[in-house]
C-alpha cells in the first residue's frame, strides 16, 4: 500500500469532480486523459462498478466507474431520475389542461391547483438546485410562462363564472402556453444530459493499467495534506483513499486517492462498491 512522500507531494496532482466533490491522483501514476468515448465494450458477467473496456493509445483498458466506487448514482441514473421527473410534471400539466377543459365544458369546480407556486411543478421550481447554473438558468425560464398558464386558467374560470367567452383563455393555453412549456422542459432535459462529458484518466504502475471514469477534470496543481491515511481510517476504513487535501485553486477538501492500491487491486474493487459512501458524507463539497 503506497503512502503519500515528499516526492509525489512535489509532483503536479490530476484533480477531477465527481458529484461536487473533489478527488486528486497524482501525475506520476497518469499516462493520459480523454473524453469518454460514444461506445465501450461491455465486459459479460463484471460486477457494475466496471463500465467496460476500451482501447487508448493502443492499449485495451478496463474502465472503472469512480461514482459507483463512491457510492454514488451514475451519471445515467442520475439523468434517468432527472428525466423522469421531468416527464412526470409534463403529464401533470396535460392532466391539469385537461381537467380545465372538461370543469368549463361541464359547469363543473375546478379543484386542482391554480397558484403555480403550489402545484408539484411549482414547489419542484422552488426547492430543484443543480450543481449546474445552465440547468439552473434553463428552469427558470419555465417561471414565467408557466405562472401564465395557471393565470391565465384562472381568468377562464371567472369568465365561465360571469357566463362570459373563455375560449380566447382556452386557446392561448392550448397553443401558445402549453407548447411553451413542453419545449422548454425537453430542452432542460437535453441540457441536464449533454452537461455531463465524462473523461477517463488513464493510470498505470507500468504494469497494469486502469481507466477511471470522472465527470470532469477541473485542475492540475499541487495539493497540501490536511488528513491522512490514518486519521481518514477513523471516520471510515477504505483501502482506496490516501488522505484528504486542499489546493489553492479549489475551493473545498478534496480526496486523495491511492493510486497504487486502485490498480492493483482493481480485480476486488467489485467488493468494495459502497466502502467509500460513508466517507464521502464527512469531506466539504464544493458549496
Amino acid at each position: 500500500m503506497s503512502n503519500i512522500n515528499m516526492t509525489s507531494e512535489q509532483l503536479p496532482w490530476i484533480i477531477f469532480e465527481l458529484n461536487d466533490y473533489y478527488y486528486a491522483v497524482n501525475t506520476r501514476y497518469v499516462t493520459g486523459i480523454v473524453m469518454m468515448p460514444s461506445s465501450i465494450v461491455p465486459v459479460p458477467e463484471a460486477p457494475e462498478i466496471f463500465r467496460g473496456i476500451c482501447e487508448i493509445r493502443d492499449e485495451v483498458v478496463p474502465l472503472l466507474d469512480m461514482r459507483l466506487l463512491f457510492g454514488m448514482q451514475s451519471v445515467e441514473q442520475e439523468y434517468e431520475e432527472f428525466r423522469n421527473m421531468i416527464t412526470q410534471r409534463k403529464l401533470d400539466h396535460e392532466n391539469w389542461i385537461r381537467e380545465l377543459d372538461r370543469c368549463l365544458e361541464r359547469n363543473e369546480p375546478f379543484r386542482l391547483q391554480l397558484d403555480p407556486c403550489k402545484c408539484a411543478f411549482g414547489q419542484m421550481l422552488s426547492t430543484f438546485r443543480s450543481h449546474s447554473n445552465m440547468i439552473n438558468s434553463h428552469l427558470k425560464k419555465i417561471e414565467g410562462p408557466h405562472a401564465e398558464l395557471h393565470n391565465t386558467g384562472a381568468k377562464a374560470i371567472e369568465c365561465e363564472k360571469r357566463g362570459e367567452d373563455y375560449r380566447e383563455q382556452l386557446e392561448k393555453i392550448h397553443t401558445i402556453l402549453a407548447p411553451r412549456i413542453s419545449t422548454l422542459l425537453d430542452e432542460t432535459s437535453d441540457i441536464f444530459r449533454h452537461h455531463y462529458r465524462e473523461m477517463i484518466i488513464t493510470l498505470s504502475d507500468n504494469h497494469k493499467s486502469l481507466g477511471i471514469i470522472v465527470d470532469e477534470v477541473v485542475a492540475v496543481d499541487s495539493i497540501e495534506m490536511v488528513a491522512d491515511k490514518e486519521k481518514i481510517h477513523q471516520l471510515h476504513r477504505s483501502p482506496f483513499v490516501n488522505g484528504v487535501a486542499v489546493s489553492p485553486k479549489i475551493q473545498g477538501q478534496i480526496i486523495v486517492i491511492d493510486e497504487e492500491v486502485l490498480i492493483n487491486e482493481r480485480n476486488i474493487i467489485g467488493q468494495e462498491e459502497n466502502s467509500l459512501s460513508e466517507l464521502s458524507k464527512h469531506i466539504e463539497t464544493k458549496e
